[in-house]
């Protein structure tokens, strides 16, 4: 195969018809130093979107639905908790009361 330079005649000539032919597919715009440059279609950009900004996205979407059910998990776990922590207490309670019926049993016993 031959070592194709950019001096080469074909190779200016391919790189100039590759152009034109990309500039027929793309749109292009002038930037700040006057150049013309490419732009990149929409969905193109679309498709190389952050997982981030494509997650914000969803979010702000979305969030009638987001906030209603955030809301009522966060009324789940703490409705949970307050359950959990009433029966470790009546748990305990219990345990105390058997403690204490069962010194009161001791200290009768040792009476009679």
């Amino acid at each position: 195969m031959q070592n194709v330079g950019s001096d080469h005649t074909t190779y200016v000539y391919m790189k100039r018809r590759a152009m034109e032919t990309i500039a027929k597919l793309l749109e292009t715009r002038t930037n700040l130093h006057g150049l013309q440059e490419f732009k990149c279609p929409d969905a193109l950009a679309e498709h190389y979107k952050p997982l981030t900004c494509r997650f914000h996205e969803l979010v702000s979407k979305h969030s009638l639905i987001i906030m209603p059910i955030c809301a009522e998990l966060i009324g789940c776990a703490v409705l949970f908790l307050k359950v959990r922590q009433r029966m470790y207490i009546s748990a305990r309670a219990e345990e105390l009361y058997n403690q204490a019926l069962h010194h009161l049993r001791q200290i009768s016993q040792e009476i009679s």
